[in-house]
């Protein structure tokens, strides 16, 4: 379960909103209500937020607006073609490995509801791989790294949110390599605000886009002796493949970094 806190404008329209998209409404307190869709649950409040210990909560802040609602084919199909969804519309987009389709509510957040469509093993691989090129190949031709790009990131932001991705998983990549089946603990932040509280300005660019190249090609020596694609940890209760959890780290650095590619 994945929740957000949303604070909002007007509640009562907003609850209205969220009905007509299909959510579920759960009266919490006078200001606040759950709306709930699959496994995402959104806190719509006014004034003062009523938290709960039990519940972890993302807070969504003035930079950062998007909330991930993962779906399965069929019922993404639905969304994208249900009226309701349509007139509120912001994006569309396509890939290999997922499609995406965003919303935007009445106070400008953007519910962004993905399909992810599982690849080959060998497909996999091969786009993990194909990172480290794509890296290589802007270490030499990008000249300005603090450029700022339309996303509101600079291409240094970007690629050390990447870098901070691979850091933080290499731990639960390496468990569930030598201990399948085992219970993986993590503590849950959000990345940004922690790449927000570097020295960036102050980091060689080229000596951490090494450690990210030298990680990979760290993990494809391994994986390219052994069968572990079939390999599983517990998160949170839930089974965690090894093979998603690569789809995810290569599906994600391809989109940032062809997202770099295509903007110099």
């Amino acid at each position: 379960m994945i929740n957000y806190k949303l604070k909002v404008s007007n509640l009562k329209k907003s609850i209205n909103f969220y009905k007509e998209l299909g959510f579920n409404i759960e009266e919490v307190e006078i200001s606040q209500v759950i709306a709930r869709f699959l496994d995402c649950s959104l806190f719509l409040y006014t004034g003062e937020f009523q938290s709960r210990d039990d519940n972890f909560v993302i807070e969504t802040l003035s930079y950062k607006t998007r909330i991930y609602i993962n779906c399965n084919e069929d019922l993404f199909n639905e969304i994208v073609n249900k009226e309701n969804f349509l007139k509120y519309t912001k994006e569309s987009l396509s890939f290999e490995w997922k499609s995406v389709f965003e919303v935007v509510d009445l106070d400008g957040y953007i519910l962004q509801f993905i399909c992810v469509r599982q690849l080959e093993d060998q497909r996999i691989l091969d786009l993990y791989h194909d990172s480290i090129k794509i890296v290589n190949e802007l270490k030499k031709t990008i000249v300005d790294w603090d450029y700022m790009q339309n996303n509101g990131w600079t291409i240094k932001q970007e690629l050390f949110h990447l870098i901070e991705e691979d850091l933080c998983s290499l731990a639960s990549l390496r468990m569930n390599i030598t201990s399948p089946g085992q219970i993986f603990n993590t503590n849950v932040f959000d990345h940004d605000q922690r790449l927000g509280n570097l020295p960036i300005n102050e980091l060689s660019i080229t000596y951490v886009l090494d450690i990210f190249i030298n990680i990979r090609l760290h993990m494809l020596e391994i994986l390219n002796n052994g069968d572990y694609m079939n390999n599983y940890i517990i998160v949170s209760n839930k089974k965690v493949y090894l093979r998603n959890q690569l789809q995810s780290l290569a599906t994600h650095s391809l989109e940032h970094l062809e997202n770099i590619r295509n903007f110099i």
